[in-house]
């Protein structure tokens, strides 16, 4: 039996769109999708390994910017703890045969949000 790889790709859109809506009927409709993988709530122990993960990216970030806003520091850590969780899920859909995951508010929705409070 080969591992594959399964689809990932991010639900994008305005706030209200709906996105989750999506979300929710794509984990209706089948048993090897998931989808509503987030950044919010991810579990606190990925959270701290993200925050030491992110120490050199916090590091070029505030000379770039000479200040950095606890929003952007909250936002980098969970960019790469998010990172640290979907790997973990794609070694899981390997195992359980999923073949997409689906993101919702995911690394598009991060780094568009940390570019535009820039």
């Amino acid at each position: 039996m080969t591992n594959k790889r399964p689809l990932i790709a991010e639900i994008v859109g305005p706030a209200g769109a709906g996105k989750s809506t999506l979300s929710d009927c794509l984990n209706a409709h089948g048993r090897n999708v998931r989808a509503g993988l987030t950044i919010w709530g991810l579990p606190t122990a990925t959270l701290l390994l993200g925050a030491i993960v992110s120490a050199p990216s916090l590091v070029l970030l505030t000379i770039d910017r000479r200040r950095l806003r606890v929003s952007d520091l909250k936002q980098v850590v969970r960019l790469n703890a998010f990172y640290l969780y979907l790997k973990k899920q794609m070694e899981r859909a390997a195992t359980s045969r999923d073949v997409a995951l689906f993101l919702d508010e995911g690394v598009v929705f991060a780094i568009s949000k940390l570019r535009a409070d820039s």
